[in-house]
């Protein structure tokens, strides 16, 4: 499986080709919660699925926070 590097949260991750936002708010085990801008453009949750990353991207993902 061909692997590209994106930098997420400033740290170079290897990911598999063809992965798209949803499969690294997967890995992180976030679901739908967070907050997403890829290269400096917040995402909408409904482009999670369709937006397919590419070589040296940069994600910035916010978890939420608990609380009250």
């Amino acid at each position: 499986m061909k692997m590209l590097d994106v930098t997420l949260n400033g740290q170079i991750q290897q990911i598999p080709q063809g992965s798209n936002v949803r499969y690294m708010l997967d890995e992180m085990k976030l679901g739908k919660q967070a907050i997403v801008y890829l290269n400096g453009k917040k995402l909408l949750q409904k482009e999670y699925d369709v937006v397919l990353l590419q070589p040296f991207d940069e994600l910035r993902i916010i978890k939420p926070l608990a609380g009250g």
